[in-house]
């Protein structure tokens, strides 16, 4: 009951239409156009949040009876991502749950969850590449600041950008990276596309599948894909980031 009463949710959430969308891409066809975001460290961030409201705290195997209450569902892929020596930062509430958490890397980074390619990360770069927030906290200013904190962390470290990779359907995402500061398209964008059962292991955004099921699935590179224009993008609340790595854990490094 508990199961249908979620499904039924999640449906009320993202509507017929978005549901249908995301059953088809999970288990038919998929067809994606990625955009690799990057900001400078540099840039100040606003964030009027104390930092001792919500405490940040390192993600651990110690720390994983703390994410029942809001992400019980993604805990075997927190485990997965523990288990590949990835960092993820959280956020407490009062009561200790975890109700924020972000994923980083410092070095390449593949993929094999969902986009199946590698991420080349230069020396002096983060890459950001999952997050979620609970429901009951989006809005709230907590995502601002997840990402100020590790932001100046890693500047005081010696960093000097961040990079993101973002779905272009995903409107609120590409709205906060813009209005954090990632103004600059790193590379042409990414495309990849693939039937159902597809187990793709890409080397890169132009190496071919390797899908013994749709000969046509394969990334490659695109036309540049100009400046977002924020004309007709919804005003997003800024924690509303969804994209998902695992079910119902985010992509786009929020």
């Amino acid at each position: 009951m508990s199961r249908l009463t979620g499904l039924l949710a999640r449906i009320r959430r993202k509507g017929l239409r978005g549901s249908l969308r995301v059953l088809r891409e999970r288990f038919f066809y998929y067809h994606w156009e990625l955009l690799t975001l990057e900001r400078s460290l540099a840039l100040p961030v606003p964030c009027p949040i104390n930092p001792g409201r919500w405490p940040q705290v390192p993600i651990t195997r110690e720390l994983l009876p703390a994410f029942d209450k809001y992400f019980k569902a993604q805990l075997p892929a927190i485990r997965g991502l523990l288990n590949k020596g990835s960092r993820g930062s959280a956020h407490l509430d009062e009561d200790g749950n975890v109700m924020m958490m972000v994923w980083i890397s410092e070095r390449d980074y593949y993929d094999d969850q969902l986009y199946r390619c590698w991420m080349r990360i230069p020396p002096g770069c983060l890459y950001q590449f999952a997050g979620e927030c609970a429901v009951p906290y989006r809005g709230s200013g907590v995502v601002i600041l997840a990402q100020k904190l590790l932001w100046d962390e890693y500047r005081e470290r010696g960093f000097k950008a961040t990079r993101a990779l973002v779905n272009v359907r995903n409107e609120p995402a590409l709205k906060m990276h813009m209005r954090l500061g990632s103004r600059k398209w790193v590379n042409p964008c990414m495309s990849t596309a693939c039937c159902a059962a597809c187990t793709s292991t890409a080397a890169g955004p132009t190496t071919r599948h390797a899908c013994t099921t749709c000969a046509a699935g394969a990334w490659h590179s695109s036309p540049a894909v100009p400046a977002l224009s924020t004309r007709n993008v919804r005003e997003p609340a800024l924690a509303m980031v969804r994209q998902p790595l695992h079910p119902g854990l985010s992509r786009g490094g929020l």
